[in-house]
C-alpha cells in the first residue's frame, strides 16, 4: 500500500484553512467576552491563527512545487520528511492553545471541539505518515535470507 503525499498535503491544506478561520471566528469572541478572557487566551487564539497560515503555507508550497512528475520529487526525500515533521511539531503545539482557550475562555469552548479534532488529526496524520515511512524504509533496507 503506497500513501500519497500528495494526499497528505491536500488534506494538511484543508486542516489549515479551517483552524485559520476558527481562529478568525474565536479572535472577537475572546476579546469581547464578560468577563474578560485572560492576557493568554488572546495570546493562544494569535498563535492558532499563526499555526492555520503555516499550514496554509507548506501545503500549499509542496502543492505548487511538489506535484511535477519529473522524478526529482522532493517526498522522496529529507525535504518531503520535514515538512511532515513540521505538521506533526505543529499540531502538538495547536492541541496546546486550544487546551489553553477552553480552559480559560468560557464563551469559546462552543467552538474548541473542532479545533482539538482538527489538532489531533493533524498530529495522528503526521505522525503516522511518519511512521509508516520510516517502517517502509527499515524493511527496504533489511537484508534478505537466500534460504
Amino acid at each position: 500500500m503506497q500513501i500519497s503525499m500528495e494526499m497528505f498535503m491536500i488534506l494538511m491544506f484543508f486542516v489549515g484553512l479551517i483552524l485559520t478561520i476558527y481562529a478568525f471566528k474565536i479572535g472577537p469572541i475572546v476579546n469581547n467576552s464578560k468577563p474578560f478572557c485572560p492576557v493568554s487566551t488572546q495570546n493562544a487564539v494569535r498563535g492558532l491563527l499563526v499555526m492555520g497560515v503555516m499550514i496554509l503555507s507548506v501545503s500549499g508550497t509542496y502543492m505548487v512545487c511538489g506535484f511535477g512528475g519529473d522524478g526529482n520529487r522532493i517526498d522522496q526525500g529529507i525535504i518531503g520528511m520535514s515538512f511532515v515533521s513540521l505538521m506533526l511539531a505543529i499540531g502538538i503545539i495547536v492541541i496546546v492553545l486550544t487546551s489553553t482557550i477552553h480552559s480559560a475562555c468560557p464563551d469559546a469552548r462552543k467552538n474548541t471541539p473542532v479545533l482539538m479534532t482538527l489538532a489531533v488529526l493533524t498530529a495522528v496524520a503526521s505522525g503516522s505518515y511518519l511512521s509508516y515511512r520510516g517502517y517502509n524504509q527499515l524493511i527496504s533496507n533489511t537484508p534478505r535470507s537466500k534460504f
